[in-house]
């Protein structure tokens, strides 16, 4: 029996995004690594590697981020939940052709070669999103420079980010009038702010802080801690901490180890369904 024959683009975007020397290396490998070619790994390479990584880097390059607001590790995770999905679409329709019943080579050293190809397929799109999440990531980190940044930080993480600190009086909040001034205004947008003695400078009109928190006797959340804590996360992501870190960075080794059990799963699953039809 003949391996399947070439798959031809259906419509016009996927025409124009299979360049020649693809169809071309598709037709090579189909008459001289048909093995090869039936792990569809070229494609991968081309449209996951190559087309996708592009698209998501110039996304994260025009995607809106807005300096006073920017999007927290829970907000970038949305922003790659599409992707996650899609890829996972991609990777069930791939997974269903993998499975068709073909006549073919059997050896064992056939079968690990094409169990590693599976593995960087799986593991191609599994790390995608990160073309989307560290550019963003960066952005964030540098919407404030490092130097002004950490001025900041070590000024306003003094007192607690203005809430509920032992040494926190009306007369060391009107010392530092301007600069949470200037900190509300670059990092929360508003300048005006009240401050009642013994508790929280709040936004004049929109409070500061988020729900009280009954058991500590304090905020639950202080927006200018949450918008400054975030960039200082962001800053620190390729410093190996801070949440974008451990979100991001972190689980690609996970995501080969789980990448190569899959594969194993599936050069079992297309061993037996090879077994099956002969």
């Amino acid at each position: 029996m003949q391996p399947d024959s070439a798959p031809i683009p259906r419509n016009r975007l996927l025409s124009a995004l299979t360049p020649g020397f693809l169809r071309r290396l598709d037709r090579w490998l189909l008459l001289h690594w048909p093995w090869v070619w039936r792990t569809r790994v070229h494609y991968f390479a081309w449209y996951s590697l190559v087309v996708a990584n592009i698209v998501l880097l110039v996304l994260a390059a025009l995607w809106p981020i807005e300096p006073t607001s920017p999007p927290d590790v829970a907000g970038v995770t949305a922003m790659t939940a599409w992707l996650t999905v899609l890829g996972w679409t991609f990777l069930l329709l791939w997974i269903s052709q993998q499975l068709r019943p073909r006549l073919g080579p059997r050896r064992a050293r056939i079968l690990l070669l094409t169990g590693l190809l599976y593995c960087a397929c799986f593991y191609s799109v599994a790390i995608n999103p990160l073309s989307f999440a560290l550019p963003i990531t960066q952005r964030i980190a540098s919407l404030v420079p490092d130097d002004e940044f950490a001025h900041d930080l070590a000024l306003h993480q003094r007192y607690d980010f203005w809430c509920c600190h032992p040494d926190l009086s009306p007369t060391v909040v009107a010392q530092y009038a301007d600069e949470i001034e200037r900190a509300l205004e670059k990092y929360v947008g508003v300048r005006a702010y009240t401050y009642a003695e013994n508790s929280c400078v709040e936004v004049s009109g929109d409070c500061i802080r988020s729900e009280f928190d009954s058991l500590r006797g304090r905020p639950d959340d202080i927006l200018l801690r949450k918008r400054m804590l975030n960039i200082e996360s962001a800053k620190q992501l390729f410093n190996g901490q801070g949440e974008f870190h451990e979100r991001f960075v972190m689980p690609i080794t996970e995501s080969l180890s789980t990448s190569l059990v899959f594969a194993l799963a599936l050069t079992l699953a297309t061993s037996l369904s090879l077994r099956l039809s002969t």
